[in-house]
């Protein structure tokens, strides 16, 4: 499920509410849109996870103020540097991880704008994808299996027979759709 700060909310019989989310802080623009779709479906379909979007740090804060128990990470997509008083620190993310995907250029000072929080990391977005240590779904596997928040299906076989349908269910809950298969026909 993918949303938006100060859409609509879902009804009172929906189950959204309960669900694990990440929150993603953007700017405009079209590398910001391509690479929030990217992060939206590993978040969605890897981990089941839910996203929101917040267009500023203010948005953020009232999301957060509003939902702090379902957040499991926040990712801030950026082209340009922050101001210092931007607000990365002032968000209250708990243990949860911030993860400030960046052009190369602007990584070094966003380092330094993070280095107070205990569970940042900054990711050029050129390398954000790479097969690295330091690639994003490497660091986002490291840090939502520490707050664990696992794949959807990790555990199924410890579940009792019975109660299956539940957890498959429960876990599923966060995925809005599931991915069309290349070259498959309607």
């Amino acid at each position: 499920m993918t949303g938006t700060i100060g859409a609509t909310p879902p009804s009172a019989g929906e189950a959204s509410a309960e669900v694990p989310t990440a929150l993603i802080i953007l700017d405009e623009g079209k590398p910001q849109s391509v690479l929030r779709c990217l992060v939206s479906l590993v978040f969605n379909f890897r981990y089941g996870l839910r996203t929101v979007e917040a267009a500023s740090f203010d948005d953020a804060r009232q999301w957060l103020a509003d939902s702090p128990r379902q957040l499991r990470c926040v990712v801030l997509i950026q082209k340009g540097a922050l101001g210092a008083d931007a607000g990365m620190v002032g968000l209250n993310l708990g243990d949860n991880a911030l993860f400030v995907l960046v052009p190369k250029a602007q990584a070094p000072r966003y380092l330094q704008q993070t280095r107070r929080l205990s569970n940042a990391h900054v990711i050029a977005w050129e390398n954000a994808f790479a097969d690295s240590g330091r690639s994003l779904g490497r660091l986002l596997s490291q840090e939502l299996e520490k707050s664990g928040q696992t794949r959807p299906l990790a555990g199924l076989d410890a579940v009792a027979f019975d109660r299956r349908r539940e957890f498959v269910d429960r876990r599923l809950m966060g995925i809005e759709a599931l991915p069309s298969l290349v070259g498959a026909r309607t």
